[in-house]
């Protein structure tokens, strides 16, 4: 973020509701990522089974563009952010990504 910038960067936990990183039309809210919130409200779920559930295979391209800015835009974080390459890694869904999720099921 610019220091002459009073807004959020877009990858700020705190992002505003009004954020456009965080609507459904926007390109970079895939229609996976979409379904890997899904998953990972309803229990803390490894990458690579987020990625399967959706089709994806474990491969870190995958990874990058549809896990990581989930977690950049506050919407997933680790279960063990202290150690990120964990084998025991896990990602959970956050209060923004509930609140995402009851957004998106709302326009619906």
């Amino acid at each position: 973020m610019r220091e002459d910038d009073p807004g959020l960067s877009e990858h700020d936990p705190g992002l505003s509701e009004h954020d456009p990183g965080l609507s459904e039309h926007d390109p970079s809210m895939t229609p996976q990522g979409v379904a890997m919130l899904w998953m990972s409200a309803e229990h803390p779920a490894h990458c690579n089974e987020l990625l399967q559930a959706v089709g994806l295979g474990p491969a870190y391209g995958n990874y990058k563009r549809h896990t990581a800015p989930l977690i950049d835009c506050g919407l997933l974080t680790m279960t063990a952010p202290e150690a990120p390459k964990s084998k025991n890694q896990r990602y959970k869904i956050t209060e923004k990504g509930l609140a995402f999720l009851a957004e998106s099921k709302r326009e619906k």
